[in-house]
């Protein structure tokens, strides 16, 4: 435990600006650091050009893999959460809420809700398709095309030992590092704010939104981000929405892997639309679930750090 954190007192402004230099910073270092693992033992031998072009990625699935767990996953999430929670709160168990647990019941809801969650934002995307994308965003179209090719070539030929990492590079990281970032970071300097907890939920949710350049599903991915914000905050513990984040992600990937190993004739995580009676129920029922949770939520914790002045003060007979 740091005794004195020097971010302690910074207004939370600059702290948001510090959490996305940390983020910055440790991208950089882990980008680099997979770029000589991925040259040495990888055989790619261009690694500016391999991290900038995705159709090289697609040719390398396995260095791409690896390349996005260290840089991204590691570097752009995990390891700044984890040190801005150090430098600022001077531990980071607690203020992270990496020590509280949801109750079963919160775990069953939780499940139940993200599980609603991502069948009725199939709704929300067919509504954002009816908005037409910004010429000056075209660019993002073309990512996302790109990204998808690079998505099949990871399923290309899989083996239950590919899938493994597959699964830990798309779910299990994702799930721990986004969620210590977002909620047990963005979200946490937020409701220091003026803000409240509900504008935290809100705005951190859209930085979540914003974070993944995905213009089609930015309502989607939005509305992920409030049910996740608000998990967060009903249960009062980041292991319930890191659940959550994971349930969600490890289908899709189990549905891609299911589909390519021939097991599902048809790939439902493309699938375009349906129907509107099934979401607009199952929209109900979470919503319900939502309401359900926050019917059971635990107390807001209260971190209270230690007062350090009174600490470097000495008594004299």
């Amino acid at each position: 435990m740091i005794q004195q954190p020097p971010l302690r007192y910074l207004p939370p402004f600059l702290k948001i600006l510090t959490l996305f230099a940390l983020m910055l910073i440790c991208m950089q270092m882990m980008f680099f650091s997979a770029a000589y693992i991925i040259h040495q033992y990888l055989g790619v031998v261009d690694t500016e050009a391999f991290s900038s072009d995705i159709g090289l990625q697609a040719a390398h699935p396995m260095a791409a893999l690896l390349m996005q767990f260290i840089g991204t996953g590691l570097g752009g999430f995990l390891l700044p959460s984890l040190m801005f929670s150090a430098l600022t709160y001077g531990a980071i168990g607690k203020p992270l809420k990496l020590v509280y647990f949801p109750n079963a019941k919160q775990f069953l809801i939780t499940i139940g809700l993200i599980l609603c969650s991502g069948i009725f934002i199939a709704l929300l995307v067919d509504i954002n398709k009816l908005i037409p994308l910004p010429e000056s965003l075209s660019s993002l179209k073309d990512f996302q095309q790109k990204y998808d090719t690079l998505l099949n070539a990871f399923f290309k030929d899989v083996t239950p030992l590919r899938f493994a990492f597959i699964t830990l590079v798309l779910a299990v990281m994702p799930a721990i590092g986004e969620e210590l970032f977002f909620r047990g970071s963005v979200l946490k300097i937020l409701s220091e704010t003026r803000l409240g907890i509900h504008g935290a939920v809100v705005f951190s949710a859209l930085a979540f939104s914003l974070m993944h350049f995905e213009f089609y599903n930015t309502f989607a991915i939005f509305f992920m981000g409030l049910v996740l914000g608000y998990i967060y905050y009903f249960t009062q513990s980041i292991w319930a929405s890191i659940a959550a984040h994971f349930v969600n992600n490890f289908l899709q990937v189990l549905l891609k892997y299911l589909f390519a190993t021939g097991v599902l004739a048809t790939d439902i995580t493309t699938s375009e639309h349906l129907p509107l009676y099934l979401t607009i129920t199952v929209g109900v029922f979470t919503f319900a679930l939502l309401w359900l949770l926050c019917k059971n939520k635990s107390a807001p914790i209260e971190e209270k750090l230690p007062n350090l002045d009174s600490t470097n003060t000495t008594t004299t007979a």
